[in-house]
């Protein structure tokens, strides 16, 4: 047996590392339309992005966190009004790759309640998503994901979005539609997320950005005209057709560069031959 070893040189490519990490403070918290919390909510967030070889990978956390104890009998509360605190965790995971105008991501979302009232764990789940983004006028995006732990259903969005500069200050307007496909609630099984099938809301928005530094502040603000008879509760003994909320997010990012050697099977290589 004669044993050789071969190293091999490839060119060294780079990939770009990206981390962000934020901090909005919104009037209140809706989720698709649905306001979970009616008052004064933090949502942290960090996100890290690696793109090589026209592909991207992300990998984030987030969290809905309630300040004070939110027990009047008017408030809306993931905890259930028993304290202050980290009400929800998000955590997902997504792979982007562009084709010819569209960028095509698939990924999943997985969703933690740690409380011991309001949403607690039985109501945990897992949501695996496909979004097509298409680089032309408007941005016009639709995003669909499916419940696969609690409910077993589909949930859709399409939108549309447009920059613009006003004032020597770049704005953001966008435009969003929800589609129940087929997340309703069924009461003899006690989950599901909407009312009825069909368009569950429509948010309009604007939003602005100014970098402070290295932090950049971006203020929004949000119309939502409820569809669904879920999504328009602002109140355990309130509904209207729209609501109003706002927030502003203080966001920091850095980018990385960082080398990465051809993944290909000539990159290097310990040959033993007979």
């Amino acid at each position: 047996m004669l044993a050789t070893l071969s190293v091999m040189v490839a060119p060294v490519l780079r990939a770009q590392l990206a981390v962000t990490a934020d901090v909005a403070t919104n009037s209140a918290y809706m989720w698709r339309g649905t306001t979970m919390t009616n008052r004064l909510v933090l949502q942290p967030d960090v996100i890290a992005t690696l793109g090589t070889h026209g592909w991207t990978f992300l990998a984030a956390a987030n969290a809905n966190v309630e300040p004070s104890r939110y027990s009047g009998a008017l408030d809306i509360s993931e905890r259930g009004g028993t304290a202050a605190g980290v009400a929800e965790v998000d955590l997902w995971a997504e792979v982007t790759h562009g084709l010819g105008i569209a960028q095509l991501t698939f990924g999943t979302l997985r969703y933690v309640f740690p409380n011991s009232g309001g949403l607690t764990a039985a109501q945990n789940t897992l949501e695996v998503y496909g979004r097509v983004a298409l680089d032309a006028p408007l941005a016009p995006t639709v995003q669909i994901w499916y419940d696969t732990w609690r409910v077993n259903g589909t949930y859709a969005e399409v939108s549309l979005a447009q920059d613009v500069q006003l004032f020597a200050l770049p704005f953001h307007f966008a435009a969003l539609q929800g589609i129940n496909v087929s997340q309703t609630y069924d009461a003899r099984e006690n989950q599901g997320y909407f009312a009825r099938g069909g368009f569950t809301h429509t948010d309009v928005s604007v939003g602005s950005s100014v970098a402070m530094g290295t932090v950049t502040a971006t203020p929004s603000v949000h119309l939502l005209f409820a569809g669904d008879p879920k999504t328009r509760a602002i109140s355990p003994v309130r509904e209207v057709s729209s609501k109003l909320w706002f927030g502003v997010s203080f966001g920091w990012s850095h980018k990385f560069d960082t080398p990465a050697a051809n993944t290909g099977a000539a990159a290097a290589a310990n040959t033993v031959k007979p």
